[in-house]
């Protein structure tokens, strides 16, 4: 048997039962032919890699260990169903949220040598200003990565004529360290609103 979710309307989960239909088997996903940087960080979450994905490359591929592993280690089909619900659904909000700062932003992705992965998001938001928001996601390339949609690291870098502007990026770091510590793990919006306070800091 098979049963379908939907994510962010452009990711098609199919979850595969065995023959008595009460168990989840097996887990794949099928991409549309969007492509983008939410794109890329949803097939990076959901796949552990987006290397050798271009555009037009529907799937299916399995969904990574680090997320199937939480949903086979429920014993009923019911159960590893609202797992899945549940974990999908944070990763739908995080990519909604990435969409959001992708209109107002300019927003790219990089990697380390560490398997971490680095969502920068720039903008001028004053005359002769330019600030970089980077959100690091540690270990997400690396299969033993535990699940979360909250990055582990944030620096904040101006580049401005102001004489103090070195004070303000560690201030701001600063408070935005505390804002991602003092968040709950599923705040869906938690990235739009530490670049909202940062960009609009000087406003």
């Amino acid at each position: 048997g098979l049963h379908v979710l939907l994510v962010d309307n452009n990711v098609d989960v199919i979850f595969i039962l065995n023959d008595e239909n009460d168990v989840i088997v097996e887990t794949n996903c099928y991409f549309n032919d969007q492509d983008g940087v939410t794109m890329k960080l949803l097939k990076t979450f959901l796949l552990g890699t987006s290397d050798g994905l271009h555009e037009g490359s529907p799937g299916g591929f399995p969904i990574r260990k680090s997320i199937s592993s939480i949903v086979f280690a429920r014993e009923s089909f019911r159960e590893q169903l609202i797992e899945a619900f549940q974990l999908l659904f944070r990763i739908e909000n995080f990519a909604k949220c990435i969409r959001l700062l992708n209109e107002v932003f300019v927003c790219c992705i990089s990697r380390d040598d560490d398997k971490n992965v680095i969502l920068s998001v720039s903008a001028e938001p004053n005359e002769g200003e330019m600030i970089k928001i980077s959100f690091s996601f540690e270990n997400l390339l690396a299969e033993n990565w535990n699940f979360t949609t909250v990055p582990s690291e944030v620096k904040v870098e101006i580049v401005s004529t102001e004489e103090e502007f070195h004070e303000r990026e560690k201030d701001l770091t600063s408070v935005t360290k505390l804002m991602m510590a003092s968040s709950i793990a599923s705040d869906p919006f938690l990235l739009k609103r530490v670049c909202d306070f940062v960009m609009e800091d000087k406003k």
